[in-house]
């Protein structure tokens, strides 16, 4: 909900400041509503963008963030598992698609040994789920197969 919010109050910045530019237009300052409107519909674009993705990034690193403090122990279950509910949870999480999944368990798997660490129950902080989404993404663009869902991501 936030997000929409974000992006909806980005199109309008975007549309309304060179709307407003142009409805007080007097003849003297033509030149200058020209170059301002312009300029100033480029930055909101490009502002807007840049908080969009800040905010898209913060809110995906948190709702991780969230989910492993939640559901450390089930997730440390299926690390050593190399498959489950969880598993599947953190690859929708990281925006792997379903056809991918069984994949995305596989490399929890193989990185168990630096992941459980940074989720043991009780013990999850928000630096500690940040290293446990470092780790993944890490994994994910080594490996051919989940390296465009890791770009996708960021």
């Amino acid at each position: 909900m936030f997000r929409l919010f974000l992006a909806t109050l980005s199109v309008c910045l975007l549309v309304s400041t060179s709307a407003w530019a142009q409805s007080n237009l007097q003849e003297s300052d033509l030149d200058f509503m020209i170059s301002t409107s312009t300029t100033t519909s480029t930055t909101a674009a490009v502002i807007g963008g840049i908080i969009l993705t800040v905010v898209l990034t913060s809110s995906s690193e948190e709702a991780v963030a969230a989910y492993l403090k939640q559901n450390a122990v089930a997730v440390q279950h299926d690390l050593y598992l190399g498959a489950g509910d969880t598993a599947a949870d953190l690859a929708s999480l990281f925006g792997v698609p379903q056809e991918r999944h069984a994949h995305f368990a596989d490399l929890l798997f193989d990185h168990r040994e630096s992941l459980a660490p940074r989720v043991t129950p009780g013990a999850v902080t928000d630096e500690t789920a940040r290293q446990f989404i470092e780790i993944v993404l890490a994994g994910m663009f080594a490996d051919e197969a989940l390296a465009e869902d890791a770009r996708a991501l960021l």
